[in-house]
């Protein structure tokens, strides 16, 4: 997993936060871990 936390020019509050990958481990080798998939769209 990579995670990315920088500020913004913007006023001091605002923090951009970009993860990439999964922290997601299978309990067992039988295990099937669903695709991951966009939570939120992204507007062009």
């Amino acid at each position: 997993m990579q995670l990315l936390s920088l500020p913004h020019r913007r006023p001091g509050h605002t923090t951009e936060f970009f993860a990439i990958g999964t922290a997601v481990k299978p309990p067992r080798a039988d295990h099937t871990i669903a695709e991951p998939r966009l939570v939120l769209p992204l507007p062009n």
